[in-house]
């Protein structure tokens, strides 16, 4: 019964006008950033792994972006509608309720990733760092996204107002994402280096610059991140106890 959840998820979120509309948006958009780096004259001097790099980091920032906007209207858009109780017709618990609502997130994120697949191939055509680009993506960027929509469905479920889901999921999103809009010195001292260490995205994407540009082993890229697994950690326990918290009427 969670497959057919999952396949309705998936019809409204990819097989409609809504998602033929994001995943054109996503190819525009990957396009676009890949011809700047051939045409744009202060884009085309950057070393290719640096082009990798900030390629890679955009389609995360717009995979998490589009996954916590839906994961965060999933439950509360049905409360909104009034289609909340038409779920316990199906013989499902609450718990498996919100796993088919979360794998119907993530299908945005994996349609995203699999657009952005062979741009990031050409991007880094020539270069021997095609494990370490293949593993992010859909390794490490599908932890990080996956977290983050645990964490929005989580306030889907504790809110009754999927605007309010929403803005809350897209102000965390903002928060975490900071330390990329901070200089150097800034993240070094202070709040800004509180932000930068706690932040799962930071985490995410200093993750990233190990991997291409340092060069380190997955596990010292890890170790060097463990805020985006603390992170994850963190998400799967938010989404458990708004799951407990979760009223539907007529039991699970």
């Amino acid at each position: 019964m969670m497959g057919r959840l999952v396949r309705k998820e998936i019809r409204e979120q990819v097989l409609s006008l809504k998602g033929a509309i994001w995943m054109a948006l996503a190819a525009v958009m990957f396009s676009g950033l890949s011809y700047s780096f051939i045409t744009v004259k202060e884009l085309s001097i950057l070393a290719q792994v640096e082009i990798i790099n900030t390629f890679l980091k955009v389609a995360i920032a717009f995979g998490l972006l589009m996954t916590i906007i839906s994961a965060a209207a999933a439950i509360a858009g049905e409360k909104e509608q009034g289609t909340l109780e038409s779920l316990l017709l199906l013989p499902l618990k609450k718990r498996n309720m919100v796993i088919g609502k979360w794998l119907g997130a993530m299908t945005i994120w994996l349609v995203i990733a699999i657009i952005a697949f062979p741009y990031m191939l050409a991007l880094g055509n020539g270069t021997s760092l095609y494990g370490a680009m293949i593993l992010f993506l859909f390794v490490f960027g599908t932890l990080t996204v996956g977290s983050f929509a645990a964490i929005s469905l989580a306030l889907s479920s504790l809110l009754q107002s999927s605007k309010n889901a929403i803005i809350v999921s897209v102000a965390l999103f903002l928060v975490t994402a900071l330390p990329a809009f901070l200089g150097t010195s800034i993240k070094k001292t202070g709040f800004g280096k509180v932000i930068d260490t706690i932040s799962p995205l930071s985490g995410t994407m200093n993750l990233l610059k190990d991997l291409l540009i340092n060069k380190l082993s997955i596990g010292n890229a890890v170790l060097n991140s463990i805020s985006m697994i603390w992170f994850a950690l963190a998400a799967i326990l938010f989404l458990a106890y708004a799951v407990k918290k979760l009223t539907l009427l007529g039991g699970e």
